[in-house]
């Protein structure tokens, strides 16, 4: 008999941890900002460095910065709520440049340089448009194509 319930108070254990996990992990999911912009927002703050193992960064201590540049690719992320229809989307554009432009050290090892842009930007380029990109950081302020003659 002491076995029988010893059984099941390790197994209503077991169910409540199960449920707070559950409840923990749709909580995190289900916020308005979502776990990418959580993500992103930590390494902003310095927790786990730049992202790719470099120092932490934040974009408003960075100069502004040009660079000619190439659109070279576009891409859309669409993150979806666990139990809701809400969804968050995120547009990014990847820029070739010159492999020598930059000093940030995670942009020195490519030559593809890929950032967040708003949609109004996303619609507004094409692959294969050249123009000046301005960042700040890891951060994309404009991209500038010179005047058609």
């Amino acid at each position: 008999m002491a076995t029988t319930m010893s059984y099941f108070s390790d197994l209503l254990i077991l169910w409540i941890l199960l449920a707070l996990l559950v409840i923990g992990a749709a909580s995190f999911f289900l916020s308005e900002d979502g776990p990418g912009q959580w993500w992103d927002r930590l390494r902003r703050r310095g927790v786990g460095g730049g992202g790719d193992g470099g120092p932490p960064y934040d974009d408003d201590e960075e100069p502004v910065r040009m660079v000619m540049a190439t659109v070279a690719n576009k891409r859309v992320h669409v993150l979806h709520g666990l139990f809701t229809d809400d969804a968050i989307t995120k547009f990014y554009i990847t820029f070739a440049v010159e492999s020598n432009a930059g000093s940030e050290e995670r942009w020195t090892q490519s030559n593809r340089w890929e950032l967040n842009v708003s949609s109004d930007e996303y619609d507004q380029m094409a692959t294969g448009d050249d123009g000046l990109l301005t960042y700040q950081g890891r951060s994309f302020l404009a991209f500038t194509r010179p005047p058609q003659i």
